[in-house]
């Protein structure tokens, strides 16, 4: 049970409601005693009667001022929680009989206040002063008599880690509110931090009927916010008008890609002027995904001056998504309006990568000739492509899933052994021809039951991983090169430089050198790269695979001819060009 300086020992304690019912079954009991004994006297009861009704309105009235304050202590955890989610005050609506304000705000609706019958606090020291105070970390904490209100000695928050109204939010940790009662036998108010389990008192004779606010003064008077000072008389809390927020057009998820950029508009308060106006600031961030490092999180984000040209004042904030985020994170976007006077307003909003395409790999629809975009969706091949789908497209799908296909995808964005398909990429990775790599040493690079893969190019289909054994041959990327047989050059161009170029997808394979049946599909589906504007066409020359011959391993490396269409083989110190693929 937490502890507090103020604290007495702990009694034994019964509910309000207890009491009520002692205290009349004992008059009636009473009552009847004297009826007994005198019910042959002309006996008057009529005093007997009225301390038993001035008993129950002093319950009834103890009753009220308990249930007043902890709805006071609500009021004020809501008040502190719409303020620390940038909510803004739409209305302030007197209550009828003057002792409070109905708070309306923007988004969490209406909050009462009170400030006492007729601003009237009642007698000092009748009712003990729980209230808020904001620390050094800018948060709101509970205060009783202006000390802080601990449990096992750490300060009580008044909402929870993410801005939530305590028991009634769905986000972040739950903050609780204190709650009071009178002990009906000691006539002392006692505090509760959990709920109402435990019960502690302060010490603090319940004397009066009134003392019951937790506000001592409400300013309305100001056009920009509503002041609000609390019963202890220092803490005030500035509660921002509509009139000065910052708003955007709309508060859907606003859709980022990972090319290009998101605009949007924020409608800035109508009382800005080029006088009052200090700067603005944005910030982007992540509320979901995995990222390395801060300041590296994949978003970006940039806001214009304010547009003081026209009578509705506005901005507009541009945010950027790179490659390295993935389908559906999200990050909050905030934008921050600072006054010349250091008063600032913020509008905030989700944003969310969303993909460039219609159809992802695992949608099990996917055709030859649809579009592959760099965020690995795909678009279909008989849709017009957008301005920003054109500058995000990676490749075009020119081979569905192949179980002769025995490379292992585990270990790739495919997160699985086996691929759904093959892109193929727009343009060669060399301007000119190079090497295939070093001749005089054999690495298998072949399928073990096919003897001649030059006839039945379509029985080899591992270029994924005859690509990843060439890399384990020289030790890692790395010590590829593009001038060097021993730095296997088309490896090079195929994994290395391309990706410089072009990068490809996070839930894709990585650029890899075709193997000699890939390649061969690849030309069969040439069409497809020669009908499309995006797509460069083949040149007419011979394009290398990763395979090696099947019955010549040590020397010889296989190649597609494109003018004729023939399969064929070189030494690998002669030269030809490279187009790379990628598996999804």
């Amino acid at each position: 049970m937490p502890l507090y300086y103020f604290c007495k020992q702990k009694k034994n304690f019964i509910v309000m409601m207890q009491i009520r019912k002692m205290w009349v079954a004992y008059m009636v009991m009473c009552t009847c005693s004297f009826w007994l004994s005198s019910c042959t006297d002309d006996y008057n009861d009529s005093e007997l009667r009225n301390d038993i009704e001035n008993l129950e309105d002093r319950v009834t009235t103890l009753e009220k001022w308990q249930k007043s304050v902890n709805g006071n202590i609500q009021s004020l955890q809501n008040l502190v929680a719409a303020l620390e989610d940038k909510d803004y005050v739409t209305g302030v609506t007197p209550l009828e009989d003057g002792t409070g304000y109905v708070i309306t705000f923007l988004k969490s609706g209406n909050i009462t206040i009170k400030h006492g019958e007729k601003g009237e606090q009642g007698n000092k020291g009748d009712t003990p002063v729980v209230s808020v105070k904001q620390d050094a970390d800018g948060k709101y904490y509970w205060t009783i008599n202006g000390e802080w209100l601990l449990d096992n000695g750490n300060k009580i928050p008044v909402t929870g880690e993410k801005g939530d109204k305590g028991d009634t939010g769905s986000a972040g940790k739950t903050a609780i509110a204190p709650q009071m009662r009178i002990n009906a036998e000691s006539n002392e108010w006692e505090i509760s931090t959990d709920n109402g389990t435990t019960w502690t008192s302060t010490g603090i004779k319940a004397t009066g009927e009134k003392g019951d606010s937790m506000f001592s003064a409400i300013d309305t008077n100001n056009g920009d916010y509503v002041e609000l000072t609390l019963a202890n008389g220092t803490t005030k809390i500035k509660l921002p008008r509509y009139t000065s927020a910052i708003r955007f057009e709309s508060y859907e998820i606003a859709d980022v890609y990972v090319v290009g950029e998101t605009e949007l508009n924020v409608i800035l308060p109508n009382n800005l002027t080029s006088s009052n106006y200090n700067n603005l600031m944005a910030t982007v961030t992540p509320t979901s995904g995995t990222y390395t490092r801060a300041g590296s999180n994949g978003w970006s984000v940039s806001v214009d001056s304010p547009d003081f040209s026209n009578a509705l004042i506005t901005t507009t904030v541009t945010v950027k998504g790179n490659s390295s985020l993935t389908i559906g994170d999200q990050a909050l976007l905030s934008v921050i309006l600072t006054y010349t006077d250091g008063t600032q307003v913020t509008a905030s909003r989700l944003v969310k990568i969303t993909p460039l395409g219609t159809k992802m790999a695992t949608d099990n629809n996917i055709v030859k000739g649809d579009y592959y975009m760099s965020d690995g969706s795909f678009v279909n091949k008989s849709e017009t492509l957008t301005e920003l789908q054109k500058t995000a497209c990676v490749g075009i799908v020119f081979a569905l899933a192949n179980e002769v296909d025995q490379s292992d995808y585990s270990n790739t964005g495919i997160g699985q052994q086996k691929c759904h398909g093959y892109v193929v990429a727009l343009a060669d990775a060399t301007a000119t021809v190079c090497m295939w790599g070093v001749k005089g040493t054999a690495l298998n690079l072949f399928p073990e039951n096919v003897s001649n893969n030059l006839t039945s190019p379509e029985m080899d289909w591992n270029g994924y991983d005859y690509t990843q054994t060439i890399i384990t041959q020289v030790r890692g990327t790395s010590k590829l090169k593009p001038d060097k047989a021993e730095g296997y050059p088309a490896t090079y161009y195929a994994v290395v430089d391309y990706e410089k170029k072009v990068k490809a997808p996070k839930n894709s394979s990585g650029w890899f050198l075709p193997s000699i049946g890939q390649m061969y599909e690849v030309y069969q589906q040439r069409d497809l790269l020669a009908a499309d504007p995006l797509g460069r066409a083949l040149r007419s020359n011979c394009y290398w695979s990763s395979s090696e011959v099947s019955f010549s391993s040590v020397n010889d490396a296989p190649f597609v001819y494109v003018e004729t269409g023939r399969v064929a083989s070189n030494t690998k110190n002669a030269d030809g060009y490279v187009r790379p693929i990628l598996a999804f």
